[in-house]
C-alpha cells in the first residue's frame, strides 16, 4: 500500500518496463535477471511485487500514476467514490 492507496501500473512491454525502472530511479535490483524479460517478471512476481512495494511506499498514488504516465506506462490512481466525486 501507498502513502494514501493504491495505483495501478501496467509496465508490460519491455520499452514501458525499462520506463518505468527510470521512474522509480533505476533501483539497484533493476538489472537483476530474474526481472529481464515479461517472462522472467511474471515467474518472479513475488519477489519483484516486494521490492515494487518497498519503493512505492513511500510515494503517492498520484505521483506514481503521474510519473509512470509521463513515462508512457500505462497507470492510473485508484480512488475511492468521495475523491472521485471531489
Amino acid at each position: 500500500m501507498l502513502q494514501d492507496g493504491y495505483a495501478a501500473i501496467s509496465p508490460r512491454e519491455n520499452h514501458q518496463w525499462a520506463s518505468w525502472l527510470e521512474v522509480m530511479a533505476l533501483p539497484n535490483w533493476s538489472e537483476d535477471a530474474r526481472f529481464e524479460t515479461k517472462a522472467d517478471r511474471v515467474a518472479n512476481w513475488d519477489a519483484l511485487h516486494a521490492l515494487m512495494s518497498d519503493w512505492s511506499r513511500v510515494q503517492t498514488k498520484q505521483n506514481i500514476a503521474d510519473g509512470a504516465q509521463a513515462a508512457h506506462v500505462p497507470s492510473f490512481p485508484l480512488r475511492d467514490l468521495t475523491e472521485q466525486l471531489r
